[in-house]
């Protein structure tokens, strides 16, 4: 796939309340309802790229799931549910044959200049290959939960 205009771009953001069951447990049927959406733009010409939260809601099920008493910072939450958001998101679109790659940033990495332009680099990068990117704020070095995610838009 080459690299396309960005009219044939589309950036989707999806927030936590959308990615998870009212318990906070995530909510697979979306993010295989998503992927679908996303693999049928693809099939259309279409360069998707996504924005996602839950990383907090992740890692409450993560300490849930295995059982695990923590009165932890919703900084460590959101590391602790990176992996299984990541894998919410990676078994979703397997069925399609369509990769992700997972994009960690802040609002630091976004004002520098040089990585901001190397960030741009590797999406472009990843567009170009037809994988998807799917970025989420890395909130256990933001320092401060600063919830714009649509930010990186």
């Amino acid at each position: 796939m080459s690299t396309q205009t960005v009219e044939n771009r589309i950036v989707i953001k999806v927030g936590g309340d959308t990615l998870a069951h009212v318990d906070g447990t995530l909510n697979t049927e979306v993010f295989v309802s998503i992927a679908r959406q996303v693999a049928i733009l693809r099939l259309q010409g279409k360069q998707v790229v996504i924005i996602t939260s839950a990383g907090i809601k992740a890692g409450l099920q993560t300490l849930k799931l295995l059982d695990i008493e923590l009165s932890a910072s919703k900084q460590l939450l959101a590391g602790i549910g990176a992996e299984r958001l990541l894998s919410a998101w990676a078994e979703a679109f397997r069925p399609h044959r369509v990769a992700i790659a997972q994009f960690w940033l802040t609002h630091a990495n976004w004002d520098n200049e040089t990585e901001r332009q190397s960030i741009e680099s590797r999406i472009l990068e990843a567009l170009a290959g037809g994988i998807v990117p799917v970025i989420n704020e890395n909130d256990v070095v933001a320092g401060v939960m600063v919830g714009g995610k649509g930010f990186y838009a």
